[in-house]
């Protein structure tokens, strides 16, 4: 059938307007597609640069912590490395890396050894696991978190591999983080590629005094693939491919990351998307002063839902115009739909993030908000005009400055926008924002508008200030530690120098609390910390600073103790009174009511005074002087005392040195049975040739070595001399040997099975071996001792309780001890007046309570054949002294 013309025009016309719709409608589809390629891409590198920032966080906040705490244990940097990788779930491993010169190798394997019994100095050569050579200088894994898949990585030498080798010396010698190109990790069994970020930690105080000693690296090993996956996984579809380039050799482009690579390779190097099957999009990332290229590509059939039947379609328009427009409206409204669902998308994605976006137009320097970043902000939409001075009227007074500078430094060079600052609610309350942005240019390159968004950050900061109250606190007690203390001093040197004040800091060191952890196990003394913690706490005022710098030691900084030295020495006194009263009452420890005592050491300062070394010195001098007359005491520093505190701490020195050189002798002082003139018992006695010209008794040393613990090692080595000597001696010798032993000696945890090892490896008769013991200790510890003392009697071995006269103890407790003899010393023997009938008849009674004791009394002491005879006459035989010393 023939057309008219009108029909023919109709249908000319019908198809041509729907020929030049069907070319527009495909266009819309193109930057449709292209507009969703670059959300993804943006959102993608958005979240990765994010991801990339948490991880070089965490490695300064680990460099931070050994750079407050040097000797961090292995125990310390697991619990602290475990809080990090739990929400940075790429991390290979936390490490720390010290500098370990060749002299030092030794000690430093002997500390991974305790950790790790086979821990070693390691190296890879040829894809093999090999103890490393001797070189001047190592940076082995000291420490590694988690330990369980990184086992290799234990001991490993990080300077033995060029790549690692020449980033640990780059970030050593510019002071920064540094990551090293891609590389196979000894810890990684999978093909996956890695890279280490390197932060270097020196010395306290060496950068700001112009040095750089190095302490060493806290290292993050991130897996690239994890790190990408675990940013993209919710965001990246499969039809958008991401290639990671290392880019910071420009002649050799290192590929770190692949995904979704389904694109022809033929294409890949042609860059006009418009003639290619092609979108593609690159953008850089700076880490640890290398530069990665973040390559986005995709095709646009695998975005654009197209229909391969055009020509077909179009045909089939023009035959049936109504159908067409029909099928078109329908078309375009369902994209439309689609796009509102992708901007709903977005949306949600936004606020599941809790992010808002937001624009500055450059032109009219109005801001333009979405409804999250209203809230964020806390600003009221409707009233909201979207100046800058709306904007700066909620930002923290002394943050405005830094977003002005921020805003400028975008505009001026094109900079990425990246800022956190603070910004003060409706109801007073200060939130912390972090916001990202970038500056938009039109096509002759001028800058139109900048585009961004923001979140609310609170939670990350309270993190962050979590962790940095950990370094600044005792992790037992919960007080500030030697670094706040420091702090706190220093703030008081200024509230002196402005109220022309005085001020005291007290050393406080417990007495014995070593024992407590011996005898109740460190769990105990924990507890002990506590409840003593608590005390301090009800004494001392709020405003006054209590700090644990130690195992046992405490520092109170207590402020503006009076206008002149006098009052400030009365009002400090005062509540050093009241801590050592409130010491008087028992601590509960497992079911047992224990005593401790503490020795007190308050130094004094002015305006005058501004050193806090010297002064925490002071307080310290102090305190050793407390214990030394006693302990339990409260001294001031002055000046003499630090003299005597010297000579002190060099007799403890040149004691420790001796133990080492065998400078330590004994003899024997014969106890003598007078009825038939026979040796009945010889008592060691203990000297020490501190130097050639200087030969020193046991008593001259005694406190000061039971004070320090020596002596614990001193009486062990007497303790088998005496042995090894009486089974040199014939078995049918009568004669008994006694050695003196502190309490110290005999509640240390492994004295009983030293001495039964020493009795079986010399197959001793343990009727000749006594065991002296000073009364005085008897009674401080009688609960204690009275266990090992039965111990040590059913293992044969006498026990003799030497001075008696020192100090009040029961009959009964007396009773209940098998003593093989009791003794009056020499010293209480020397003190009596032998001329007055009233000291004299006191010298009997005493004599005769010795003896309800027990029927062995030896006297000591006997300088006379007068005194002898003295004492004989009263029926007392056992006799020891100088007197018969110059007669043998």
């Amino acid at each position: 059938m023939k057309l008219t013309l009108p029909s023919i025009l109709v249908l000319i016309v019908t198809v041509t307007i729907l020929f030049f719709v069907y070319q527009k409608e495909e266009r819309n589809q193109l930057n449709e597609a292209y507009y969703t390629f670059q959300s993804i891409s943006n959102k993608d590198y958005f979240s990765i640069e994010k991801n990339i920032s948490d991880s070089l966080l965490d490695v300064e906040l680990l460099g931070s912590t050994f750079d407050s705490n040097p000797t961090l244990s292995n125990i310390q940097f697991k619990n602290y490395s475990t809080h990090l990788i739990s929400h940075t779930p790429e991390i290979q491993a936390l490490e720390w890396v010290p500098k370990v010169y060749d002299k030092e190798r030794p000690l430093y394997e002997a500390i991974g050894k305790k950790n790790s019994p086979n821990f070693r100095f390691t190296r890879k050569n040829q894809n093999k696991i090999e103890t490393d050579i001797q070189r001047p200088i190592y940076y082995p894994v000291l420490y590694v978190e988690p330990y369980v898949g990184n086992e290799n990585a234990l001991g490993f030498s990080l300077d033995s591999n060029p790549k690692r080798s020449k980033a640990l010396n780059k970030s050593e010698y510019s002071h920064s983080i540094i990551a090293t190109a891609g590389i196979k990790l000894v810890q990684e069994q999978k093909t996956q590629t890695g890279i280490l970020i390197f932060y270097p930690v020196y010395k306290k105080n060496a950068l700001t005094q112009g040095k750089t000693d190095l302490l060493g690296f806290s290292l993050v090993v991130l897996r690239i693939g994890d790190l990408i996956s675990r940013a993209i996984y919710k965001i990246n579809p499969k039809y958008v491919s991401l290639c990671l380039y290392d880019n910071t050799d420009t002649n050799k482009k290192e590929l770190l990351y692949q995904s979704n690579e389904n694109i022809n390779s033929s294409i890949l190097n042609k860059t006009n998307i418009k003639d290619q099957n092609l979108f593609k999009i690159e953008k850089s990332l700076n880490i640890g002063e290398r530069n990665w290229l973040l390559v986005f590509k995709a095709n646009k059939e695998d975005i654009l839902r197209k229909n391969n039947t055009k020509f077909y379609i179009i045909l089939f328009i023009a035959s049936l115009l109504s159908t067409l427009l029909i099928f078109y409206i329908e078309r375009k409204n369902r994209i439309n739909i689609a796009l509102k669902n992708s901007e709903k998308e977005l949306r949600f994605a936004l606020d599941s993030g809790q992010m808002g976006t937001w624009k500055i137009d450059l032109l009219t320097n109005l801001r333009v908000y979405d409804d999250t970043t209203y809230q964020i902000l806390d600003i009221n939409k409707d009233q909201f005009k979207g100046t800058e001075k709306e904007l700066l009227a909620i930002i923290h007074p002394d943050d405005k400055s830094k977003y002005l500078t921020m805003i400028e430094q975008s505009k001026k060079h094109g900079t990425k926008y990246y800022i956190d600052f603070r910004v003060i609610w409706r109801d007073k309350s200060v939130h912390h924002i972090s916001s990202h942005g970038m500056l938009i240019k039109n096509s002759k390159g001028i800058p139109t508008a900048i585009h961004g968004i923001l979140w609310n950050d609170d939670v990350r900061k309270i993190n962050e200030e979590h962790i940095k109250n950990m370094a600044l606190t005792d992790m037992l007690t919960g007080l500030p530690n030697r670094r706040m203390l420091n702090e706190r001093i220093k703030q008081t040197f200024a509230m002196n120098n402005r109220l022309n004040c005085y001020s005291a800091l007290m050393f406080i060191d417990l007495d014995k609390f070593k024992d407590v952890n011996d005898t109740l196990g460190h769990d105990a003394g924990d507890d002990l910390l506590i409840q003593i913690k608590n005390r301090f706490k009800n004494t001392v005022r709020e405003v006054d600073t209590i700090a644990r710098i130690g195992g046992d030691e405490f520092v109170i900084l207590i402020e503006n103790t009076g206008n002149t030295v006098i009052d400030s020495i009365n009002s400090t006194k005062i509540v050093a009174e009241h801590i050592k009263k409130s010491f008087t009452k028992p601590f509960k420890l497992k079911g047992k009511d224990i005593f401790s005592t503490c020795s007190i050491g308050i130094s004094i300062f002015s305006k005058q005074k501004n050193n806090t070394e010297e002064i925490i010195k002071e307080a310290d001098f102090a305190m050793y002087e407390s214990k030394s007359i006693g302990r339990n005491e409260i001294r001031f520093y002055d000046k003499q005392m630090q003299e005597t505190i010297t000579k002190r701490s060099k007799l403890e020195l040149d004691l420790q040195n001796s133990i080492v050189n065998s400078k330590f002798n004994f003899t024997f002082t014969p106890v003598i049975n007078t009825l038939n003139n026979s040796i009945y018992l010889l008592e060691t006695k203990l000297f020490w040739q501190r130097n050639i010209n200087e030969l020193i008794t046991i008593d001259d040393f005694y406190d000061v070595a039971k004070q320090n613990g020596i002596i614990i090692d001193i009486q062990k080595w007497l303790l088998e001399q005496v042995i090894r000597k009486i089974s040199n001696t014939p078995h049918e010798e009568p004669v008994i040997y006694s050695v003196e032993l502190s309490s110290k000696s005999l509640l240390h945890p492994e004295f009983r099975n030293f001495l039964e090892d020493l009795i079986n490896i010399y197959s001793l008769n343990t009727s000749k071996l006594a065991i002296s013991i000073c009364n005085e200790e008897f009674h401080e510890n009688q609960d204690l001792l009275l266990p090992v003392i039965m111990h040590i009697s059913k293992l044969g071995v006498k026990i003799i309780l030497d001075n008696f006269e020192q100090s009040s103890i029961t009959i009964m407790t007396i009773n209940s001890v098998p003593l093989f003899a009791i003794k009056i010393s020499e010293k209480h023997i020397k003190q009596q007046d032998y001329t007055n009938e009233k000291s004299i008849h006191s010298l009997i009674l005493f004599i005769q309570l010795a003896k309800m004791v027990s029927t062995n009394l030896i006297i000591g002491g006997i300088n006379s054949e007068k005194l002898m005879g003295f004492f004989k006459s009263h029926e007392c035989y056992l006799l020891e002294g100088s007197y018969f010393n110059n007669k043998n």
